[in-house]
């Protein structure tokens, strides 16, 4: 509906450009400027910066999960394949972010909390968990803006969902879509740990879709 009254749309890649074409949206009214999501992150001052995977000592493996529509056995399912991962790799540890919601914790609780190699955290502040995210090796999660991010802060990024919208990650090699079958997600990260930074960038832009959005703004009402 809002794509109906909109003025102007603002698409952070050209799927998502393409995808209001096939809803019979006119070009003239869609402007692809990258996602803005960039721009917060070249905004924050971390702490610690990296040229590649190499430079880390310690192999640190981001872990969120809290998607409704994992909840109940296939969050089980996934922290199965987490405990397997974690007894095949020995040399990986894992920062699981716990998300408060009792229903989630109780879970998580239940099958990481003293295990070796899990370390559970309650969730941090946003600069806080970027400044993790970016000395990390990659990232497991369920999350969604955690996908773009991860791109920003050239990390990889396995997915335990059946699905995602954010298919400008996977079709440039940042994520990949193991779902919540164990033996998948056991697949997907050997995926992780081979992972090489793919050509071409940051598939969700350049951290200048901000200005891109004022300029477009600034035409349309002058």
């Amino acid at each position: 509906m809002i794509s109906r009254i909109a003025c102007v749309m603002f698409c952070p890649t050209n799927i998502d450009r393409d995808n209001l074409i096939q809803e019979r949206i006119p070009k003239d009214r869609i402007f692809v400027v990258g996602n803005t999501v960039v721009d917060a992150l070249k905004g924050l001052s971390l702490r610690q910066q990296r040229q590649s995977l190499k430079d880390l000592k310690d192999k640190k493996i981001i872990v969120t999960i809290h998607r409704r529509e994992n909840w109940g056995e296939p969050m089980r399912r996934i922290l199965a394949a987490l405990k397997k991962i974690a007894a095949s790799y020995s040399e990986y540890e894992f920062v699981v972010s716990v998300h408060p919601n009792p229903t989630v914790k109780a879970v998580v609780e239940n099958n990481l909390k003293n295990k070796q190699r899990f370390t559970l955290i309650n969730p941090p502040t946003y600069k806080q968990f970027i400044e993790l995210l970016a000395r990390s090796f990659g990232v497991i999660t369920d999350s969604g803006g955690i996908q773009e991010e991860s791109p920003s802060l050239g990390i990889p990024c396995l997915v335990v969902r059946e699905k995602t919208e954010r298919l400008a990650g996977v079709e440039n090699g940042w994520s990949l879509v193991a779902g919540i079958d164990e033996k998948r997600i056991i697949s997907g990260f050997e995926w992780l740990v081979n992972w090489k930074r793919p050509k071409g960038g940051n598939p969700y832009g350049d951290g200048k879709a901000s200005a891109r959005i004022a300029d477009v703004i600034e035409k349309v009402w002058k």
